[in-house]
Formats: structure tokens, C-alpha cells, sequence
């Protein structure tokens, strides 16, 4: 579910710059939370490679690539340019009590310009429910 809500949203934003081919690397999302929920990131970041990389027309990085620069300083558009991308999928997971959030950010690379954001929340509740069907 949350994937998918992360992919719709890039996909209504490439379908509106037109048909050509684009490309996209999905940075591992931060965690500004709590250290034990480095998983849930981990997981969110793959989910949403796995899900985006079904869209036609879509080049899209893979987890080994963009792994390389989880944990090191530098912004999505430098990156993106090292990646050889058009546009940058990234942000913080944050956590406030019981809930989470993911904040994502649609980077384009060649212009730095935020094309697409959205606040993604995130229960306990959802997370349990998505290993216990994934399980």
C-alpha cells in the first residue's frame, strides 16, 4: 500500500511531462527514527524499487546502485548525476509515538526543481499486518 502510493504519485508526475523514457533512482530512505526501525526504511526503499520498476517505459535503478550511497553525504541531485537518472525518489522516515511517516520527495536532477511530495503515514499496525502477509 504505501509503495504503491509513493509509485502513483511518480507516475501521475512522469505521465504529465510526456511520453519519453525517464529514469529513476529510488535513494534509501533515512531513518530519522529510531535505530531499530532501520528495517522498516530498508524495506520501504525496496518495496518502492520493486513496485516503480513495473511501469512501462520506466528505467529504474537497482537496489545494488543505489545502496552504494545509503549512509553518505550528498545531495539527491549530485547522485542522481552519478546514477546517470533523471529524477531522485527520496526522504526521511520519521516516528512520533505509535505512528510513522515517510516524507517523499520527487528530485529532477538536471534542474534540482521538488516535482512531486507527499506525506506518506505509517501505523505500527500496517507495518505488522504487511510482514504477516509478506510472512
Amino acid at each position: 500500500m504505501i509503495a504503491a502510493t509513493v509509485a502513483g504519485g511518480y507516475w501521475y508526475r512522469w505521465a504529465r511531462t510526456g511520453g519519453t523514457r525517464r529514469s529513476l533512482a529510488v535513494l534509501p530512505f533515512d531513518n530519522a527514527g529510531s535505530p531499530d526501525q532501520e528495517y522498516v526504511t530498508e524495506g520501504l526503499t525496496e518495496g518502492v524499487i520493486n513496485t516503480v520498476s513495473q511501469m512501462a517505459d520506466l528505467r529504474v535503478m537497482s537496489r545494488a546502485a543505489v545502496y552504494r550511497f545509503k549512509g553518505k553525504s550528498g545531495d539527491g541531485q549530485d547522485v542522481g548525476r552519478k546514477l546517470g537518472v533523471s529524477a531522485v525518489l527520496t526522504g526521511p522516515l520519521t516516528q512520533n509515538g505509535g505512528t510513522m511517516a515517510l516524507a517523499v520527495e520527487l528530485l529532477d536532477v538536471a534542474s534540482g526543481e521538488h516535482r512531486w511530495g507527499r506525506q506518506v503515514p505509517i501505523s505500527a499496525a500496517a507495518l505488522r499486518e504487511a510482514q504477516q502477509e509478506i510472512a
